[in-house]
Parts: structure tokens; sequence; C-alpha cells
């Protein structure tokens, strides 16, 4: 598959009927969906202050639950690693902000200590995404799981 998206044909008519937008998504290859997805993430991190664009909230969540729920668990998995990645590449932003003390010494540090960062953090996004694909399935009930799982709180105590 080339990632692009042909016409479906309707049964029995010689007409050709476009795919809709959540199996165009679903229909992308891998490389493609992994790029798709951390623009997601980035795209949900401006968000956050200082930008408050929230109504891209409602843009970036629903392609990232198309591409998961037609994903098997280890790709929903890699798939929000990437959104994840994205999310936090973008939005720890002022992290940087403490390297710039002394540019010329601790500067070159900059996309290591983000990046690095972003992708632990990121680990976080991949088990909620993974765990809503293995106890939702498809549709709105795995969009409930994945908000549940993405705020719920941690387990671990300790006593």
């Amino acid at each position: 598959m080339t990632g692009t998206s042909a016409p479906v044909r309707a049964a029995g008519t010689g007409a050709a009927e476009p795919m809709s937008m959540d199996r165009r998504v679903a229909a992308l290859p891998r490389w493609r969906a992994l790029a798709l997805a951390a623009g997601l993430g980035a795209m949900a991190a401006l968000a956050m202050p200082p930008v408050h664009a929230v109504p891209l909230l409602l843009l970036a969540f629903p392609p990232l639950i198309w591409l998961i729920e037609s994903a098997s668990l280890r790709r929903a998995a890699a798939l929000g690693l990437a959104f994840g990645f994205g999310h936090f590449t973008l939005g720890l932003y002022w992290v940087a902000y403490a390297f710039l003390v002394d540019p010329l010494r601790h500067g070159p540090l900059i996309p290591f200590i983000v990046g690095g960062l972003a992708v632990l953090l990121a680990l976080f996004i991949a088990a909620a995404t993974f765990a809503a694909r293995l106890l939702a399935g498809r549709g709105r009930r795995l969009a409930l799981v994945l908000a549940l799982q993405w705020f719920r709180k941690p387990s671990i105590q300790t006593s």
C-alpha cells in the first residue's frame, strides 16, 4: 500500500465513493501513522500554556483513536509512544531554558535532555494506548477507556 486512498466502489454501481476519514487514517502505512501520531501529539501540546489553543485537542484525539482502533497491541503502543513523544517534545520547551544559563557549555545538551525526557514520559502514553486497545477494542468504548487510562492515578503506593 502506498498510503494513498483509492476510492471504494459502491456495491452494484459504477460510481466511486470516497473513503471516510477514519478509514483513510487507519489505512496509513506504519511510518506515516507514526509521523501523524507525533504531529497530533505536538498539536495537543499547543493546548497547554502559553498558547492555550484548547480547541486543538478536539482535532488531535479523534485521529489518534482512529489509528489505535485499527492497530495491533504492539502498534497501538508504538502510536502512543509517538503521540507522547510529539506532545512532550513540544510541551517541555521550558526545560531548555535552564541549559541556556551558559549556552556555549550546556546548550548542546538540550536536544538530548528534552528528547530523553520526552521519550520517558511518552512511555506512560504508550502504556495508556496499549491498555485502551487491550481492554476496549474499538469505537466509543475505546475513547472512554483511553481517557480513563490517560488520567489514571498510578496504583503503586509505598507504606
